[in-house]
């Protein structure tokens, strides 16, 4: 199993610029067969838009000709390639974050984490393709790691 997130990201994320309109983004992420989509702008992260962000908008006024860059307004969770996994989910976990994006030492995006990638972590451990979890400093027995008795 992967100590640091770097191991269990998606790597090269589809992205999207702000110009490109809602309607063409929910196409293009439902294409790709994804839920989160970073924005980008001259190389910098400026948002994050997910598919139930644009599912609030589709029955609004202007769907099909209002940008990503007039909706996208969270902050994204980032997080450096060389973060530990335990810490990762830990910050998901206590608030609710469904990705993190992940960033290498040069600021650049190289990957991202979803909550699906972390259920495939779980899903593998449940079907002991792994006996030992490495989420944190030391290698946890699949029984602990999973609190069953």
């Amino acid at each position: 199993m992967y100590r640091d997130i770097r191991g269990a990201i998606v790597k090269f994320p589809f992205v999207a610029g702000p110009e490109m309109n809602l309607s063409g983004a929910l196409s293009y992420m439902r294409e790709c067969n994804i839920r989160h989509l970073p924005i980008i702008n001259n190389d910098e992260i400026i948002g994050l838009v997910s598919e139930r962000d644009l599912q609030a908008e589709k029955n609004l006024p202007g769907f099909e000709t209002k940008t990503i860059g007039e909706i996208v307004h969270q902050i994204p969770f980032v997080v450096s390639e060389n973060e530990s996994l335990q810490s990762v989910l830990t910050i998901m976990i206590q608030n609710k974050y469904g990705s993190a994006l992940v960033m290498n030492s040069q600021e650049q995006l190289v990957g991202i984490f979803t909550t699906i990638d972390a259920m495939r972590l779980l899903r593998d451990l449940i079907n002991g393709e792994n006996e030992k979890i490495e989420i944190g400093p030391e290698p946890i027995p699949l029984f602990q790691a999973l609190a069953w008795n």
